[in-house]
């Protein structure tokens, strides 16, 4: 969760996100919507309501992902709305909202909405990032150790994970120009 969030924060200057707008309006108490800044990180309070607009001003269609993160690290997925639903959006295309956000607001938090945007590929699959959702993780206390010879590592590396290591290998230009990561945080 914490690498998707450093991702998002880091991928904002591409074509793409350059090109597909994000809106999101702040509705308190039943009022008037009011835009709110993405650079900022704003505190709503419980109660308020979110109204995220999207419209893509690209040249190409582009497939969306919206996630939901909250404090307990629980990933939601936001857009598509139902799994299996399109998430492509067509070259050009006017502005679409989505079902309006309650903020529940049980104990202050930071909290992040994730827009995953990828250039379509003609006659390809859609680039759906839904598989990303996952339940809160577990709050533990303490645990087992976390070194290099610890049972967890062992068990991870008979599964496949390899330990972390540095490598030499980037992503084309041509990939980082083609998707984009927006991340906007707020506290509630």
């Amino acid at each position: 969760v914490l690498n998707l969030a450093r991702l998002g924060s880091q991928m904002g200057g591409t074509a793409v996100a350059r090109a597909v707008e994000f809106q999101i309006d702040l509705i308190r108490g039943g009022g008037k919507p009011s835009r709110v800044e993405l650079a900022s990180v704003p505190t709503f309070r419980d109660g308020d309501e979110l109204e995220v607009s999207v419209r893509n001003g690209h040249n190409r269609a582009v497939d969306l992902t919206i996630l939901a993160i909250d404090r307990d690290y629980r990933i939601d997925v936001l857009f598509p709305s139902r799994a299996g639903d399109s998430n492509r959006v067509e070259a050009n295309s006017q502005a679409f909202k989505l079902p309006r956000l309650a903020i529940e607001a049980a104990a202050e938090a930071q909290e992040s909405l994730l827009f995953i945007v990828t250039e379509a590929r003609t006659l390809g699959d859609r680039a759906d990032f839904s598989f990303l959702a996952q339940a809160e993780l577990q709050r533990t206390r303490g645990g087992a150790s976390r070194g290099p010879g610890s049972d967890l590592m062992s068990a991870l590396e008979s599964i496949g994970f390899q330990a972390e290591k540095t490598r030499a290998v980037r992503m084309s230009s041509g990939t980082t120009d083609a998707t984009a990561m927006r991340l906007f945080r707020f506290n509630s």
